[in-house]
């Protein structure tokens, strides 16, 4: 019984280390909203009556915006997100990489530290966040990959928690694990 409850403990604890990482993550793919070619950004689904792969639910409950790069980007880089929370007003951060640009390929971007009115970013029921790069224009960054991470999930697009494949493996692997904790706990029990 005391290698069951140790066996058992050891599968929950590996668990709470995976799947938290795996089941918030969002990503965003192809840029949704464009306003010009030095600010472009993603959309929430219905935003200016476009149809995304982004639910409001999942883009306002965001902790952490994601963004890797193909190359260190060589000039400044704001952020800015409209909103109805906000009567769509224009909400820009600036250096969010400074003008003499970064020699990193991955940023990862607190939205809560971040955002101008993040109270009312996060009330928002339809809402669009921009990067601005004004060196030369959005592509020029390289943006290879851009993920929310801390979300909760409204459904649809390319949202990883229970539907994905790595949670899926994931909580397989939880299952295993218990299923052998059980298993040894038998044999360890009968000796």
């Amino acid at each position: 019984m005391k290698y069951k409850r140790i066996a058992a403990i050891a599968a929950l604890a590996v668990a709470a280390l995976i799947l938290p990482a795996l089941a918030a993550t969002f990503t965003l793919g192809d840029f949704t909203a464009i306003n010009n070619e030095s600010q472009k950004g993603w959309g929430s689904n219905g935003t200016d009556d476009k149809e995304t792969n982004l639910p409001i639910e999942t883009l306002t409950s965001a902790k952490t915006l994601v963004l890797e790069f193909s190359k260190p980007p060589t000039g400044g880089m704001q952020i800015i997100w409209q909103g109805d929370g906000d009567d769509w007003a224009w909400n820009q951060t600036n250096g969010v990489i400074p003008d003499g640009g970064t020699e990193e390929t991955t940023i990862r971007i607190d939205l809560a530290k971040t955002l101008i009115n993040y109270d009312k970013f996060k009330a928002s029921t339809h809402a669009k966040i921009f990067l601005g790069y004004y060196s030369t224009n959005v592509d020029d960054l390289g943006v290879t990959r851009a993920t929310l991470e801390g979300a909760t999930s409204g459904g649809g697009g390319n949202a990883q928690t229970g539907e994905s494949p790595a949670v899926k493996t994931a909580a397989a692997v939880l299952i295993l694990s218990v299923c052998a904790a059980a298993v040894l706990g038998r044999k360890m029990k009968a000796r």
